[in-house]
């Protein structure tokens, strides 16, 4: 999922399949987001570029806010990607949040007893904290994804791998995103409405839409 509003990966790969069938030949993706899911982004990401590369069509990205992690994942297959002068962009990290009960429920008296089999099966050690080997899997894990992550930003921007590894899953305003090669340009959204009709020759019936991520 991505954005506040939970649009899934599919669907936004379905509705890019329909306004290709319905003759657009550019999709403004409108983007705010904080990010979504890792599992399935970058494949559906890479499917809707492969998409749009075999109609002809044109993406152009338009950050109204933010686009981090996930959702700059999507903002990257863009051929361009503009941003508001108060919008930030990046977060090419990955995160996995771990919540552990345990030592609030021992204060409340509370003892929980694990019958398994198979020495990883639960995560905790004996005296309730996470084990190491628990730990070092997620972050085997995480490190993984974290390299496909930086590998995809840097085949859909053409950027050094060294580069992207560099900005440490911080985000940009425009200036600084710019200069990195996170973002091409920065408008307000009246200017940037401008810039999409004249590049269309100002005609009354564009054929662009815009597709919200």
């Amino acid at each position: 999922l991505c954005g506040v509003d939970g649009v899934s990966y599919t669907s936004i790969k379905a509705n890019m399949e329909a306004l290709i069938d319905a003759g657009a030949n550019e999709v403004i993706f409108d983007i705010d987001s904080g990010g979504g899911e890792a599992y399935a982004c970058f494949e559906t990401a890479f499917s809707v570029r492969q998409m749009a590369d075999d109609a002809g069509v044109k993406i152009t990205a338009y950050v109204d806010g933010l686009a981090a992690s996930a959702a700059y994942a999507w903002a990257s297959i863009a051929d361009e990607i503009v941003m508001n002068p108060m919008a930030e962009v990046g977060s090419i990290g990955v995160v996995v949040q771990l919540v552990n009960y345990n030592r609030m429920k021992a204060g409340m008296g509370i003892d929980t007893t694990y019958i398994y089999a198979g020495a990883n099966k639960i995560p905790f050690a004996k005296d309730g904290e996470f084990t190491e080997a628990f730990l070092s899997d997620i972050q085997e894990k995480v490190d993984n994804l974290y390299e496909t992550f930086v590998d995809f930003v840097s085949e859909q921007r053409g950027m050094a791998i060294e580069v992207i590894k560099a900005t440490e899953a911080s985000t940009f305003l425009p200036n600084k995103a710019i200069s990195l090669g996170l973002a091409d340009k920065v408008m307000t959204r009246d200017d940037f409405t401008t810039y999409i009709f004249k590049n269309k020759g100002g005609t009354d019936e564009p054929s662009f839409t815009s597709l919200q991520v």
